[in-house]
């Protein structure tokens, strides 16, 4: 008998023990990068712009996915206080009335009860308040969730505002330059009549013209398709938000210089590493829990009792009572078992998880910080380039007009110039794009 309540003790207790799980722990860093880098600032007030500041409090308060978020987030928060409850007694209540008859005799009789229970189970080993730390990760989790979608969907806002501004500048550079072609078909037409100038004249014209209302159609579809985004994001129609910010031009946004020189351990308080972090320390808290679930567990019950003829007499409480009962789930040993390995191999999925996303977030920021030095160095290129074009284009027209040159050697050294300043504006608008993107990055929260 002693060899086998040994054996079983030896058992128990073994089964007790579980895996040592990796833990992960967070570097402390400067105060001032929460200052500096603070993802609840609206950064992009920088560019000191009222009518973009206007479009994005309003995709903030209205965008669809931020209002579902902000709801999953309540809802995770109001799940972790009605979890909280369970490491306090349960008091419960109730009222009855019964009314028999005697069916030979034909009396009746009847009587009230009343009672309140006291229910509450012992946190002996910390089981319930670990599941109460883990509901609470995860409500950590979802605010940090919910903060990471709003930097995202600003982040796609500001990127479609900057497309929407770049597409409306290419447009009235196409239409300016569709414009001055018509007058020059319409001015060669007549000097063709008068026979001044060749037939071909008139053709290159032509063709010129028809491959800039080409790319005029083609900039409309991009153009159109980013307004249809804008009120996706807006989740509402509001064409006064929109038509204000058509008046602008990419050259009304000043390119604010980044500071790339932080400590990268930083980025550990990014929102996005924040979350898979909690939900690691959740699944953390429900691997203890589940294993601490294998202990006896301790519940009791306490009642106060009447029961009177009389409404009133039932009220007195006349009936005391309580037990204690011990819950022994080791007996079901091999479910338990598996309940914790199933935690186990949670939590390291969660592990893998969060060291995902703070290696991809390391790597954003040097990719980040790579396209801020190329997009500056091709910003610069693209300007000698467009102001070597322009020379050169104003060089082949003085020579059409001097007869030293043909006609399509001015129009195909006009449409380069056009191609420059429009990739102008296209490295303006990477370099914007890569400014939203750098704060999107390395913006933090405590």
């Amino acid at each position: 008998m002693k060899i086998f309540l040994l054996c079983f003790i030896a058992f128990f207790f073994n089964a007790c023990v579980g895996v040592k799980l990796e833990q992960v722990s967070q570097e402390q860093i400067k105060k001032e990068y929460f200052e500096e880098f603070n993802a609840s600032k609206a950064w992009w007030k920088k560019y000191n712009n009222q009518d973009l500041n206007h479009i994005l409090d309003a995709v903030i308060n209205n965008n669809k996915d931020l209002n579902i978020a902000r709801i999953n987030f309540l809802s995770t928060l109001t799940r972790y206080k009605l979890l909280k409850l369970d490491l306090y007694p349960t008091l419960s209540g109730n009222l009855g009335a019964s009314v028999r008859k005697n069916l030979n005799n034909g009396l009746q009789t009847h009587d009230f009860s009343n009672g309140i229970i006291l229910n509450y189970e012992l946190d002996v080993y910390g089981k319930i308040s670990d599941q109460v730390a883990s509901s609470e990760f995860l409500a950590k989790a979802s605010e940090y969730e919910l903060r990471t979608l709003e930097l995202d969907t600003v982040n796609l806002t500001m990127n479609a505002i900057f497309e929407l501004i770049y597409f409306n500048d290419v447009d009235r550079l196409l239409n300016n330059h569709l414009k001055n072609l018509e007058k020059m078909l319409e001015i060669y037409t007549t000097k063709f009549n008068y026979g001044k100038v060749e037939y071909i004249d008139l053709l290159n014209i032509k063709k010129s013209l028809l491959s800039t209302r080409q790319n005029i159609i083609a900039n409309l579809q991009n153009k159109d398709l980013t307004l249809k985004n804008i009120k996706d994001l807006l989740g509402k129609e509001d064409e006064n938000l929109i038509n204000a910010i058509l008046a602008y031009s990419l050259d009304d946004f000043s390119i604010h210089k980044l500071n790339f020189d932080i400590e990268l351990k930083m980025l550990v308080y990014k929102p996005q590493v924040q979350a898979k972090l909690n939900q690691l320390k959740a699944s953390y808290k429900d691997y203890s829990s589940i294993q601490k679930g294998i202990l006896p567990s301790i519940k009791i019950l306490g009642a106060l009792n009447g029961n009177h003829a009389d409404i009133d007499g039932s009220f007195k409480f006349l009936l005391l009572g309580g037990n204690v009962a011990i819950e022994l789930p080791f007996l079901d040993f091999y479910r338990v078992k598996q309940n914790v390995k199933i935690s186990e191999l949670a939590y390291q999925a969660r592990l893998f998880e969060y060291k995902d996303v703070l290696q991809k977030a390391i790597h954003e920021f040097k990719l980040c910080y790579e396209n801020d030095r190329y997009y500056n160095a091709l910003l610069n290129l693209v300007k000698d380039i467009n102001a070597n074009q322009a020379k050169i284009t104003q060089l082949y027209y003085e020579k059409y007009e001097l007869g030293r040159s043909e006609l399509k050697d001015y129009l195909d050294a006009n449409t380069l110039l056009i191609n420059s300043l429009q990739e102008l504006s296209r490295a303006k608008l990477s370099l914007l794009k890569n400014i939203n993107l750098y704060h999107n990055i390395v913006l933090i929260s405590g």
